[in-house]
């Protein structure tokens, strides 16, 4: 029996040291696991001291950003005063312009066109000349009969129609 249980331990002995051997390999492979977490947790560390270095410059920039903004602000302001200036001397100097035109018209309707007299003169030295004419066919046409005179006056009264337009 001895020799039974002696030849049964000796059996288990490569289990136990295939065993022994597995668990040394799993505990080496939980080493280089625990390695490789240190090495993300350093880099972790690392990127963030780095984005802590970025955020006193992000700062700055978004300081000048925002000042920059305020100038443009200002400068839009400034630029919108100045065409609301611009207007008023425009709508200033339209009312100038109107008020002068309405004195020129005032000054036009006090003395007549020129023009008009021109033409009016024309007319009236057409009419007495037509008038001394009429006269002196009244004398040539004393002798005619009542028809040729309407006719006559048909022809006058077209004349003057004509010199009036």
């Amino acid at each position: 029996m001895a020799g039974s249980r002696k030849q049964e331990a000796g059996s288990r002995k490569p289990e136990a040291g295939s065993r022994k051997q597995e668990v040394g390999s799993r505990k080496q492979e939980a080493g280089s696991r625990k390695l490789e977490v240190g090495n993300w947790k350093l880099e972790a560390g690392s990127r963030k001291s780095e984005a802590g270095s970025r955020k006193p410059e992000a700062g700055s920039r978004k300081q000048e950003v925002g000042s920059r903004k305020q100038e443009a602000g200002s400068r839009k302001s400034e630029a919108g005063s100045r065409k609301q200036e611009v207007e008023s001397w425009k709508s200033k100097a339209g009312s100038r312009k109107q008020e002068a035109g309405s004195r020129k018209q005032l000054a036009g309707n006090l003395k007549p066109d020129v023009r008009s007299r021109k033409k009016e003169q024309v007319a009236g030295s057409r009419l007495w000349e037509i008038l001394v004419w009429r006269l002196e066919a009244e004398k040539y046409l004393s002798h005619l009969t009542s028809y040729h005179i309407l006719f006559w006056f048909a022809i006058m009264a077209n004349s003057i129609s004509i010199i009036n337009n």
